[in-house]
């Protein structure tokens, strides 16, 4: 396209005024009759003639032409551009607009960050193929568009497939005359102008990136540097992307050298704390929202949520878009799968189950319903401040994370425990005249100096190779410091207030009464400060039944099973339901069955509390209350 200017047709509606006369009786410049140039008037502008009206309308929906100025606004000149490229009139390849894809176009034009829910068949995928490629076309030389999804293999199924048949049919029909060149084997559609105004590019254009967690570093790097004036990032199938990819999109792309950067995501729901989920956060919190709204403002910009129950189609009380779900099929689906079943909730009611999931020990829905991600308590009185390491087996193995928190009665009458952050504890590798074990013992002592948190109110798992950790530990601090066993078998104690069973006869082993203990003190709203790194370690780990001597029990998954299937160890959540356990064992931290505490429970509290402050002992395990 040739440099040429754009008048607006108003600059020569208005009359000129009358001539001034000066000294030798010139009139100025500024008053002689203005003369209109020849072009092509539309949209209350002038443009040079034989300007095409495809250029005409990506120009008008670039510049956002506004209806009062007489344009179509953004999304009018964007239906205008994608009704000439896939309209009835190209035989390869059509687009039909339907309501979740007007939907999908509107929230698109108004938000930075946009996350999308979408039910199986709504469309998700051939509407971000086209907006990738008129948002593209709309000005090739300062456009940069990516297109992440789960691998290059399985993109030619997803997005990519569609914007690469898209792209082709678009081609063919504008006579091969689009400044584009598809390159399917790298995943590009780079800048190549068949006229040869445009010099070629990778700067420019559209480009897919594979973004499984197996190549994360690949993807991260390409991500890295990528300097537009216009920057859009499309994630597809958000939720099965790597959270570290997205969060290098938001610190790398989202800044002063990207002025026009947009991210957009879509994906069936799956987790809360899976890119998807946190893109899609509510900005009231979880509790927010209910599957009812089809909409709501995030914590960065806006979600939109298509429900297989209200499609179109079934809206309409006929077929009108027969690729979308219809009433007939989704009573298929419902049959096949179960209306509560997590996977008809992901899949056709494009929703987070409220149900939580049956396979992990805690659930993301009871977080959610049970507060638990709420960090502000009021306290009556002052909180007893206690801490928790989990150390790592060996240097390349788990991380070593201490977890600190707050435990006292609320002004409700309640016990709470409040996680009030953790850290990881990392070995100098540079201190070799220091063995690791001695570096972490500090550093997990300077962690609760930090906080004011005395010996006798920290605690380590001492399991495995934690034992010598345990006894340097001591050496380096105190011996006051509680020593717990994630290993061995389940205590003798009751299961709870109100299940009188024993530990030993409920649970395969200590590590699943630790963790499964939990979900009691969790659905008593005794649990606060959850943050997302904590919540999906913790909402991560599966548990199974096995036959024991005297009935069913349970058994959370190792710790090496879980790390091979997610390729990550729970070890923050280790930290923190260790210091869970430590606050039950220790400080006689019970489950309020009624909701708050009883007289004499508070009073024992309060009496142990003063024993606390005044004498620095252990209590051992086969001691706890």
């Amino acid at each position: 396209m040739a440099d040429w200017t754009i008048y607006e047709l108003s600059d020569f509606d208005t009359p000129p005024a009358p001539p001034i006369k000066r000294g030798r009786g010139r009139p100025r410049k500024d008053s002689l009759p203005v003369t209109r140039p020849k072009g092509v008037a539309k949209y209350g502008l002038l443009f040079p003639v034989g300007t095409p009206d495809l250029t005409i309308e990506l120009y008008c929906f670039r510049c956002d032409r506004a209806v009062e100025a007489g344009g179509l606004g953004a999304k009018g000149h964007f239906i205008e551009v994608a009704n000439m490229l896939w309209g009835p009139q190209n035989k390869q390849k059509q687009f039909v607009w339907h309501p979740w894809a007007l939907r999908m176009l509107e929230e698109a034009l108004r938000w930075k960050y946009l996350s999308i829910s979408g039910c199986a068949s709504s469309g998700k995928s051939d509407w971000m193929a086209i907006y990738a490629i008129i948002c593209w076309l709309a000005a090739p030389m300062m456009t940069k568009v990516l297109v992440t999804s789960t691998s290059l293999k399985e993109a030619q199924g997803r997005v990519w497939g569609s914007i690469e048949s898209y792209w082709n049919a678009a081609q063919h029909h504008c006579g091969g005359l689009l400044p584009g060149k598809l390159v399917p084997s790298i995943g590009r559609l780079r800048l190549e102008d068949p006229t040869g105004e445009y010099k070629s590019s990778d700067k420019v254009g559209i480009e897919l990136i594979a973004g499984e967690k197996r190549k994360e570093k690949d993807a991260i790097s390409k991500l890295i540097g990528v300097k537009q004036i216009y920057l859009i990032l499309l994630a597809d199938e958000l939720a099965d992307l790597s959270p570290a990819l997205i969060t290098a999109a938001k610190s790398n792309l989202d800044n002063r050298a990207n002025p026009n950067f947009q991210l957009i995501g879509a994906s069936n729901p799956n987790s809360i704390y899976d890119p998807h989920g946190d893109i899609s956060r509510p900005k009231g919190g979880w509790k927010s929202v209910n599957p009812e709204m089809e909409s709501w403002e995030t914590e960065l910009g806006f979600h939109i949520r298509f429900d297989a129950e209200k499609s179109p189609n079934i809206l309409a009380g006929k077929i009108i878009y027969p690729w979308l779900p219809t009433a007939e099929f989704l009573e298929q689906k419902r049959k096949q799968l179960g209306p509560d079943s997590n996977e008809y909730w992901r899949m056709w009611k494009a929703y987070w189950s409220p149900h939580g999931s049956h396979e992990t020990v805690i659930s993301e829905a009871d977080l959610i319903k049970f507060n638990c991600e709420e960090n502000r308590v009021q306290w009556k009185g002052s909180p007893a401040d206690i801490a928790f390491c989990d150390p790592a087996y060996t240097s390349g193995g788990d991380r070593s994370c201490a977890c600190a928190a707050k435990l006292g009665e609320t002004v409700e009458g309640k016990m709470v425990l409040l996680y009030t952050g953790y850290e990881f504890l990392h070995e100098d590798a540079s201190r070799t005249n220091q063995p690791r074990n001695f570096q972490i013992a500090e550093k997990f002592k300077k962690f609760c100096d930090d906080r004011k948190i005395a010996p006798d109110r920290a605690a380590l798992d001492e399991s495995g190779a934690g034992g010598p950790f345990a006894d340097i530990l001591q050496m380096l601090w105190s011996k006051q410091i509680t020593r717990i066993n994630f290993g061995g078998k389940a205590s003798e104690d009751h299961v709870s207030a109100q299940d009188k069973t024993r530990c030993c006869d409920r649970y395969f082993n200590r590590v699943t009464q630790i963790w499964a203990g939990a979900r009691e003190y969790i659905r008593c709203e005794q649990v606060r400060g959850v943050d997302p790194d904590m919540g999906v370690e913790m909402t991560s780990r599966r548990m199974k039944s096995m036959k024991g001597a005297i009935g069913l029990k349970v058994q959370v998954e190792p710790k090496a099973d879980m790390r091979a299937r997610t390729d990550k160890s729970p070890d923050i959540a280790d930290a923190a339901l260790g210091l869970l356990f430590f606050a039950r064992t220790k400080f006689k931290f019970k489950a309020a069955a009624k909701g708050v505490l009883s007289q004499a429970e508070r009073k024992n509290w309060l009496r142990f509390r003063m024993e606390q402050d005044k004498v620095n002992h252990v209590v051992s395990l086969d001691r706890a209350a």
